[in-house]
């Protein structure tokens, strides 16, 4: 089971990879033709911002977020979303997540206990054959 933030959540792909995606056609360079010149700008393996931009890449890195960004001529910058920030209401929110989590992950513990594990068998034939045994 993937980690789950409380307050950042994403099913798939990490949405800043679409948004290194968004900064990277605003400057003119959309298509993979153009992935070599994005490498060498961030000084990054052609392979890294491939897979990044069009790729499997699910969760990149801070660091080649930033240099791909950077090189392109963004800077990161953080903004407060809401005008007051309650410590104490957080925390309590913060503590409800991690229990349904701790739920959650208990849960799929024991549905996993349940599952028939293989075993070898051999057959007639004198061959190891993998087969499921029966649950514990």
């Amino acid at each position: 089971m993937a980690k789950q933030f409380r307050t950042y959540r994403f099913t798939n792909k990490d949405p800043v990879c679409d948004e290194v995606a968004s900064l990277v056609n605003e400057a003119g360079l959309r298509g993979r033709q153009h992935t070599g010149k994005i490498a060498t700008l961030a000084t990054l393996a052609k392979a890294t911002v491939d897979a990044l931009l069009y790729g499997a890449t699910r969760q990149p890195r801070n660091s080649t977020v930033m240099a791909i960004a950077t090189s392109l001529g963004y800077e990161r910058r953080w903004q407060r979303t809401t005008n007051k920030f309650e410590l104490e209401a957080e925390l309590k929110k913060a503590r409800e997540f991690i229990r349904a989590q701790a739920k959650l992950k208990e849960k799929a513990a024991k549905s996993k206990s349940k599952k028939r594990k293989p075993r070898a068998k051999v057959t007639k034939g004198g061959h190891l054959r993998l087969v499921a045994s029966k649950a514990a």
